[in-house]
């Protein structure tokens, strides 16, 4: 009942830019104190070849830990996945929170890394819209 009555915000991460593979790129902050939930995510791939992206943040200790399965993104195509086809994920049951155990711990950031990328023209662009509460 009480999930019923909290004030939920909707919120873009905005366009972020992938420029190197297998590397952290921030896609949204979570607002302090909030928990959020991915309801929609687009990805348009500037690459010649077939990528895969995965989300997921690094943690306090700087290791990244995927928490969704491979998104796979053919060349020329500009992917788009609703709320319906997004699992709940993050670094608790509910979704994202920041954490401050030492070294597990969450900062907050919820990240993307690309299989493939390079600088512009040749980069991945990327944004997430979360929901907040």
């Amino acid at each position: 009942m009480a999930d019923l009555i909290t004030e939920r915000n909707r919120i873009s991460g905005g366009l972020r830019s992938i420029v190197a593979a297998a590397t952290t790129t921030a896609l949204h902050t979570i607002s302090t104190g909030k928990t959020a939930r991915i309801k929609k995510i687009m990805i348009q791939s500037r690459q010649l070849a077939n990528i895969t992206v995965e989300i997921g943040y690094d943690n306090l200790g700087a290791a990244w830990t995927p928490v969704m399965p491979l998104i796979f993104v053919p060349p020329g195509v500009d992917l788009e996945m609703r709320e319906d086809d997004i699992p709940i994920a993050g670094n608790t049951p509910d979704g994202w929170h920041a954490d401050t155990t030492p070294v597990t711990g969450f900062a907050g950031v919820i990240a993307a890394r690309a299989s493939a990328s390079a600088a512009a023209p040749n980069d991945v662009k990327m944004l997430i819209e979360v929901e907040e509460f």
